[in-house]
């Protein structure tokens, strides 16, 4: 008998550790969500203390070069989260030293190696984790479990109202930012996307793959999302669409209607189904909500936003920490820049919009002010210095011709 029980329990440790990194992941992040709620909510002056917090830095002189230098985290909270962290990703030990410090160029060096370990784990070893890795551990506290807090301290700064004006709204809990929406059509439910923002920076291989992309929802509940059919995926440039379906959820999920929109101005004509009239969406403010990157200071938009030269700031730091300094990926989750307004429709169901975007803001839902979901923000367009996003129409029309759906 005995013989039995140290089998059963082998077996059922060798599954666990066969778990897709994904899973893991979103299982690490339920077990200590107390405690990343606590961090968040440590900090209610200002983002900027938080992300310190969570990954301290300093620049140090090596071969008379500027070198960042990152350690580990501050606070005494901190600390112990990232040693669960490196007891959960393969680095388990007891002492200060689990943070695997490094000296880069700057944070893009860093962000790439972080990637590397990603793309490493999830193409080369089938997303399942290998024990004793440091740079998987030091990839899954940048890339993941930062942004995680920070997006628990964004919906407590956002509070009750924003999650019953947004349900349905999703962002990806990824440290480059990204955002989505849940909808609800023939019965079925879907989280619904552009195709980049499951590539992960890395070609990612959306399909392939065993990932599940986690991500956040408006009122707060966590969850997984996979694309399971090839025929609902595609990250090229003239077709860039993601609809996936949610395989894990720790909460409730309020999906939004997915409605075919009609009457825009300029090239498009009324797509009304029953031929009636109806009011032109593009006379309505739009908002696109995502994840734009934390502005330290003040910067021309150059162009990005189909309005050359706006002169914008990203609300979530005091004016005391207006300094010279970029803040490279600290996104501000949940969160929409300026409003703007949807111009056009064209004959591929693309809509033209002119609502003020920023890095990290990829996939953002387009809801106008009567909380209509108009679309889905994919990227800016040199050729028309717009910004281009998939209307509802084309989502319908993928879902519509998509085998087995």
């Amino acid at each position: 008998m005995s013989r039995s029980k140290r089998g059963s329990r082998s077996k059922k440790k060798t599954l666990q550790s066969m778990q897709p990194l994904s899973e893991q992941l979103y299982s690490f992040l339920l077990d200590h969500q107390g405690t990343c709620k606590d961090i968040a909510e440590g900090y209610k002056k200002n983002q900027r203390d938080l992300f310190t917090d969570l990954r301290h830095e300093n620049t140090i002189k090596e071969n008379g070069y500027d070198m960042l230098h990152i350690i580990k985290p501050k606070s005494e909270l901190s600390i112990k989260l990232f040693k669960a962290c490196c007891k959960k990703f393969g680095n388990d030990t007891k002492d200060d030293t689990a943070w695997p410090a490094g000296d880069y160029a700057n944070w893009g060096e860093f962000y790439n190696k972080c990637d590397l370990e990603i793309w490493k784990y999830t193409k080369v070893k089938g997303g399942i984790a290998e024990k004793g890795n440091r740079g998987l551990c030091q990839a899954m506290w940048i890339c993941f479990v930062v942004p995680y807090i920070l997006c628990l301290y964004s919906l407590n700064r956002r509070g009750k109202e924003f999650a019953d004006t947004y349900n349905g709204v999703f962002v990806f809990v990824y440290r480059g930012g990204g955002a989505g929406c849940l909808v609800e059509y023939e019965s079925n439910t879907y989280a619904i996307s552009c195709g980049h923002t499951f590539e992960y920076e890395r070609n990612h291989d959306a399909i392939k793959e065993r990932w599940g992309y986690l991500v956040m929802f408006s009122n707060g509940t966590l969850g997984l999302i996979q694309i399971k059919d090839k025929n609902l995926f595609d990250n090229s440039y003239e077709n860039d669409f993601g609809i996936a379906t949610v395989i894990k959820q720790s909460g409730e999920l309020h999906p939004r209607p997915l409605k075919e929109i009609s009457a825009f101005t300029g090239r498009s004509r009324s797509r009304s189904r029953r031929g009636n009239s109806q009011e032109d969406a593009s006379k309505k403010l739009i908002v696109c909500i995502g994840s734009p990157s934390e502005i330290l200071t003040r910067k021309e938009c150059g162009g990005t936003n189909g309005n050359t030269g706006t002169k914008i700031q990203v609300p979530g730091l005091s004016d005391e920490h207006n300094t010279n300094e970029i803040c490279f990926w600290s996104p501000s989750f949940f969160f929409a820049v300026q409003p703007g307004e949807i111009t056009s429709m064209d004959r591929d169901l693309q809509i033209y919009h002119t609502a003020v975007l920023w890095e990290g803001m990829s996939g953002g839902p387009l809801i106008n002010n009567n909380g209509d979901l108009l679309g889905m923000h994919v990227q800016y367009s040199e050729k028309t210095d717009m910004c281009v996003g998939n209307s509802t129409n084309y989502y319908i029309n993928k879902l519509n011709h998509a085998e087995g759906v």
